[in-house]
């Protein structure tokens, strides 16, 4: 599913905390937030410098976790989900 960079920018400044977007919109993962964030005017989307500073607040609790060398086994996920559901054919 694709998902706009304007519709997670809308539902920040509607208040929803990064975890609350993931939540609202599951294809996304919190590092997709964080990237949506990192080159984007906010202001031109209706976030102010405390919802920014709130925001970045919010996602720096998971930076450790997520950067941490066990989590790398995440970066392949859906490729990998997705290769698990292809039927295999055992004929060959």
């Amino acid at each position: 599913m694709r998902i706009r960079v304007t519709d997670v920018l809308d539902l920040l400044a509607a208040g929803l905390t990064p975890d609350q977007v993931v939540e609202e919109l599951p294809d996304l993962e919190l590092e997709d937030v964080r990237a949506v964030l990192s080159g984007i005017d906010l202001r031109s989307h209706g976030i102010d410098a405390n919802q920014a500073r709130e925001i970045r607040e919010s996602l720096a609790s998971f930076a450790d976790d997520w950067d941490a060398p066990e989590m790398d086994v995440y970066d392949l996920y859906d490729a990998n989900r997705r290769a698990m559901a292809l039927p295999t054919d055992h004929t060959r």
